[in-house]
């Protein structure tokens, strides 16, 4: 399952706490909807995909996605 979409809320760079959902390579630091993006991933067991990857900076806010994790 694939979930994507602007979800208007950063993440943030910082994954403690958040290591099975968030990568590591999110957007600046996270604020009350990131916070809210996260609660939903782990709650449906998902990981939010384009936090996995180092991107370019001009591409770093762009849309989330979200999809399983696999064990």
């Amino acid at each position: 399952m694939v979930v994507a979409g602007d979800m208007n809320g950063h993440v943030g760079s910082n994954n403690v706490s958040n290591d099975g959902t968030h990568g590591a390579y999110g957007y600046a630091v996270r604020n009350a909807d990131g916070s809210r993006i996260l609660q939903l991933a782990d709650g449906l067991n998902l990981v939010i995909c384009n936090t996995l990857f180092v991107k370019q900076e001009s591409k770093l806010v762009t849309c989330s996605w979200f999809c399983q994790k696999y064990s």
